[in-house]
């Protein structure tokens, strides 16, 4: 995906604020956190401040990300990493992660790169959220619709959001403890007034319009937004209220 830094900023502002919360589930006795799929470092900031002699490492397949939170967070540490293979053995107190699974089509894989990661023994944690089953359903539907209207063509699936039942079950099958699954809905305000919602689906969805014309993408941004207008745009507020609903899972590697 081609990261755009205002967009990434002005748009995930909104996911380090929400995911602030999340922060709050690392234990304060925590020696060592990995920061999984860390962005620009928002949260790796988060996950540090406060704690006296915590090691946070922060990692991300994007070179672009990297390079931005290392301009951003001087003081913290930064690599490139591919989350499906994690080079570490058995050494980290918890790894966390906020809106990064639902970009992994494979969780099982995904999960056993995770527990290698950890320490054993139930002593090593998972704390991640990310989007659950039926997540931005709305938006989707109607770019499905449109796109096909316009190509002929079925939009292929883009994300993976699990039931809190299959997650669960797939954490168990690599060896983890299950404390706790949830799913819930969050509303969540897009940045940009009228034009926030084609600016989250151009970017959120790129690869969907790579074929298309300039006069089709247009046709397929507009139909979208007055597909979804009466559910999603706040009229008061002039802003996009995205159907967000997100999975949080806490789970001790085993």
């Amino acid at each position: 995906m081609k990261w755009d830094a205002q967009l990434y900023d002005s748009h995930h502002g909104f996911v380090a604020e929400y995911g602030k919360g999340l922060v709050n589930f690392v234990p304060a006795q925590a020696r060592t956190v990995l920061d999984l799929g860390c962005g620009t470092g928002a949260l790796t900031e988060k996950l540090a401040n406060g704690i006296p002699g915590r090691h946070v490492l922060g990692v991300d397949s994007s070179a672009e990300m990297i390079e931005a939170a290392r301009q951003e967070h001087p003081g913290l540490h930064f690599e490139l990493a591919d989350a499906l293979n994690l080079d570490f053995d058995h050494e980290w107190d918890v790894v966390f992660s906020n809106a990064v699974f639902h970009w992994v089509p494979d969780h099982v894989k995904l999960l056993h790169s995770v527990h290698h990661a950890l320490v054993g023994g139930g002593r090593g944690l998972l704390i991640c959220e990310f989007g659950a089953h039926g997540n931005i359903a709305t938006i989707e539907a109607a770019l499905d619709e449109a796109l096909l209207r316009e190509t002929g063509v079925t939009r292929p699936r883009r994300f993976n959001f699990p039931t809190a039942a299959t997650f669960s079950a797939e954490l168990e099958e690599c060896d983890f403890r299950v404390d706790d699954v949830r799913e819930y809905d969050r509303p969540t305000p897009l940045s940009g007034g009228w034009d926030g919602l084609r600016e989250w689906v151009l970017q959120f969805c790129e690869s969907d319009f790579e074929t298309l014309t300039s006069g089709q993408r247009e046709a397929v941004v507009h139909s979208v937004e007055e597909r979804v207008k009466a559910d999603l745009w706040d009229e008061r507020k002039g802003q996009w209220v995205a159907d967000y609903r997100r999975l949080r899972a806490l789970a001790a590697a085993v």
